[in-house]
């Protein structure tokens, strides 16, 4: 590979120094003046045939080299697939925010979410999870009973945010996006999004 690729830029190179041995402001003014097609002669022209030639044959030669000496090649290749559509599954909960409030002094981004189970099972909160952050420890973990509605309150951890630059705290306006994942007890798994703005933190 390494030597084919040297070949190539030797061609190349070859190319660029015929055409580039001429002085390039003596040329561009032939060209200004409207005498643009003086500056090809008919070696020029056969110089070019014979680079294209050479560029062909080389191409030529490495597929004929290669198959030779690497029969086992396999030609780049695309698989175009349409996967099958999924049958829409129940919703576990319908779960909407109230609000997302940046608390400070407690270190905390409060967040209250109305939650109410449409299983047949009792349904929690597992985990939120903010861009690359999943963010289970700072869940409670109240279970929502079948047929039930609750408001769950979200504390997350402002420090690790800040930290990761996944809340602009300097900014009129911050928003707090992620997904919420709600677990029911047959395993059973729901993702919800949350694209809500907040209160800002102006800095010190």
């Amino acid at each position: 590979m390494v030597t084919w690729h040297l070949l190539g830029a030797a061609l190349a190179v070859g190319w660029l120094a015929y055409w580039l041995r001429r002085p390039l402001l003596a040329r561009l003014g032939a060209v200004d003046a409207g005498r643009g097609g003086s500056l090809v002669t008919r070696r020029d022209t056969a110089v070019g045939i014979g680079f294209a030639g050479a560029a062909l044959a080389l191409v030529g030669a490495g597929a004929l080299v290669t198959a030779a000496t690497v029969p086992d090649t396999v030609p780049i290749q695309v698989a175009r697939v349409t996967p099958e559509l999924l049958p829409p599954s129940d919703p576990l909960v319908r779960s909407e925010v109230g609000s997302v409030v940046v608390d400070p002094d407690a270190g905390v981004v409060r967040m209250e979410l109305s939650v109410r189970n449409r299983s047949a099972e009792p349904v929690s909160l597992s985990r939120l999870q903010v861009a690359e952050q999943e963010l289970t420890e700072l869940l409670p973990d109240p279970a929502v009973p079948s047929g039930g509605e609750e408001t769950i309150t979200v504390e997350v951890d402002l420090a690790v945010l800040a930290e990761h630059n996944l809340l602009p705290l300097d900014e009129p306006q911050a928003r707090l996006t992620g997904l919420l994942f709600f677990s029911a007890v047959d395993g059973a798994e729901q993702v919800s999004e949350v694209d809500e703005v907040t209160a800002p933190v102006l800095p010190s």
